[in-house]
């Protein structure tokens, strides 16, 4: 048994974009958006942010964090409000700074095209596989974000799968780009678990983007089952830690906080269109919730 541990920082203050020198990509070869993109870098918002900051272990608090940072709009707006959200993890460019804008963007677009390859290698989904994978004739070619690693030799002649399959390449390829963005640092040590059986942690030490590959590769590995939030829009997963019970597959939200929030925010909304004068079933369809339901939250409360 093992498990897999990090920390990320997320500064109080927040974040914003500052703007420096383009490293490490110089100018070459880049367009003029692509070089203010990378002369754009995330920064703490305040001059001074002292020590206020929230920590949390990604690989237990927000385990399908992944699919989160995949779903990012790579807009300033978006990647910056992420940051907020999450933070930035560089060890080894200093606690407090984080990547480009560019860099950002290019690894967004990596992890969406390997989540959309993992989701269509699970359903044999061979119209979105063939969005990764390319036949001519004998000649094979990986298509996408991903296509630029070392897999990847342009058109090659292969004797290595039947020619026309498009899953084997594909389970390749998605294999080769976790194993190419994963080889990272790490330190372990002896954990126990509340039965006190002994496991093996081992520590994460480098950036936020290979914690976020190590995640998908656990997802990889276990077959792994997600959900997101009706209220927050998070991804969780269905698959509980050893010892727990699963989640429901029937469950909408990611924690208790936002299934009372939801259930606030459509109450709020009956009241008010009741007082605007709406009718139950109006009322019901508009909510999502039974009339009965509706009933008592629209009635006055009984005196005693």
């Amino acid at each position: 048994m093992f498990r897999l541990s990090a920390w990320v920082d997320v500064l109080n203050c927040g974040y914003r974009w500052h703007t420096g020198r383009m490293v490490p990509h110089g100018d070459r070869g880049l367009s003029d958006e692509e070089k203010r993109a990378a002369g754009l870098r995330l920064l703490p918002a305040s001059a001074s942010p002292g020590g206020a900051l929230r920590r949390y272990n990604p690989f237990e608090t927000y385990p399908a964090l992944f699919l989160n940072f995949s779903a990012i709009e790579p807009t300033e707006s978006g990647i910056l409000d992420f940051a907020n959200e999450y933070g930035c993890r560089w060890p080894k460019r200093g606690p407090m700074i984080g990547p480009c804008l560019l860099e950002y963007r290019m690894a967004i677009a990596e992890m969406q095209a390997a989540v959309s390859l993992w989701r269509s290698i699970r359903a044999d989904d061979k119209e979105q596989l063939a969005q990764h994978v390319e036949w001519s004739g004998r000649k094979l070619r990986y298509l996408g974000p991903l296509a630029g690693s070392e897999i990847n030799r342009s058109f090659h002649v292969t004797d290595a799968y039947k020619i026309g399959d498009l899953l084997a390449p594909a389970i390749d390829q998605l294999d080769y780009a976790i194993f190419s963005r994963t080889r990272c640092t790490t330190r372990f040590q002896p954990d126990r678990d509340s039965d006190g059986a002994v496991r093996v942690l081992f520590w994460i030490e480098e950036d936020f983007f290979t914690v976020l590959w190590c995640q998908l590769l656990l997802a990889v590995m276990g077959q792994s089952e997600f959900k997101q939030c009706a209220f927050c829009q998070r991804w969780f997963p269905l698959d509980a830690p050893a010892g727990k019970r699963r989640t429901r597959e029937d469950r909408a939200f990611c924690s208790d906080s936002c299934r009372v929030r939801a259930h606030n925010k459509r109450r709020a909304k009956a009241e008010e269109l009741y007082r605007l004068g709406k009718k139950l079933k109006e009322i019901s369809k508009a909510t999502g919730t039974d009339i009965e339901t509706v009933k008592n939250w629209i009635s006055p409360p009984k005196e005693k």
